[in-house]
C-alpha cells in the first residue's frame, strides 16, 4: 500500500483533524481565519488527479477556497511549511509557516 484513502474524495475525519492542526490560519498570505474554522482544500485538486492525503491538503477559509477555483489561483507547499500562491496574471505571494 502507497498511501490509504486515496480512492476518497473528502478526508476523514482524523485527516481533516491532522491538516488543520497543522497551520493555525487559512494558509492563503495575510488571512487570520482559524484553521478550525476553514475548508480543508486539495493542493492539487481531486479532480485532475490530487490525492486526498495529508500531504495534499491544507486549511483554506471558504472565501480563499473559492478564489482558487474561480479565479485560476493555484498554490503549493514549500519545503519548511510556507505556502507559495499564483494569481491567474502570475504574481506570486508567499507566506512562511509561524
Amino acid at each position: 500500500v502507497i498511501a490509504a484513502g486515496t480512492t476518497r474524495r473528502r478526508p476523514t475525519a482524523a485527516t481533516r483533524r491532522a491538516v488543520r492542526a497543522s497551520s493555525l490560519t487559512c494558509v492563503f498570505p495575510g488571512c487570520r481565519i482559524p484553521a478550525v474554522d476553514c475548508d480543508v482544500d486539495h493542493i492539487e485538486d481531486y479532480a485532475t488527479g490530487g490525492p486526498t492525503v495529508a500531504d495534499n491538503l491544507a486549511p483554506a477559509c471558504r472565501h480563499d477556497h473559492r478564489i482558487k477555483h474561480r479565479y485560476g489561483w493555484i498554490y503549493r507547499r514549500l519545503p519548511g511549511g510556507g505556502y507559495e500562491w499564483i494569481s491567474r496574471l502570475g504574481l506570486v505571494h508567499r507566506t512562511v509557516p509561524p
